[in-house]
């Protein structure tokens, strides 16, 4: 009996670059070397280069029940959508918040900036962001949060925003905290 016929890690690479991303995160328990190829930075640019641009849209949602909000982001296929205008995205897609106020900052990528904003009895406000990536399922912890105190002359409108700066290879979340007398 012979022994198997391995493949060249750049062959493997190169036909794992054109596939799906769905098909990408089955094929992580393969084995170990596959999951982190599919993991690595340098194939996630290359698998970005060879993807279809804004295939998706997110759709957030807020339902309130016995005074409990709760926020769900959900990625959606424009093509679906516009073939089949009343389907159902599936549990497993989502992602669900319960919190007062939840904002979808910005998308890169295929990563998405979530922010959520809450109100605090003593008038200053909690903020903190978390990072998704909604084809892998996958979210990070939430940030630090970022408390604006509440001021009797001046009143702060907090803005951000979320990219990706090409020269230093990094995602950015930018935050400002815009005073105006009131």
């Amino acid at each position: 009996m012979s022994s198997p016929t391995i493949l060249p890690t750049d062959l493997i690479i190169e036909i794992l670059s054109w596939l799906p991303v769905k098909f990408l995160v089955r094929f992580t328990s393969v084995s170990k070397l596959w999951k982190s190829l599919i993991f690595d930075p340098s194939f996630t640019k290359l698998h970005l280069q060879r993807s279809p641009k804004n295939t998706h849209v997110l759709f957030t949602l807020h339902e309130s029940i016995n005074d409990v909000d709760t926020w769900v982001v959900a990625p959606y296929s424009l093509r679906d959508l516009l073939e089949h205008p009343s389907s159902t995205v599936s549990e497993d897609e989502y992602l669900r918040f319960n919190n007062n106020t939840y904002y979808v900052v910005g998308s890169t990528k295929g990563l998405v900036c979530l922010m959520d904003d809450n109100s605090q009895q003593d008038g200053s406000r909690e903020i903190w962001f978390q990072f998704w990536n909604p084809t892998l399922r996958l979210s990070s912890e939430k940030s630090p949060t970022l408390i604006v105190k509440p001021n009797a002359r001046l009143s702060a409108d907090v803005h951000c925003g979320f990219g990706y700066d090409k020269s230093s290879d990094t995602f950015k979340e930018l935050k400002s905290a815009l005073k105006q007398r009131s």
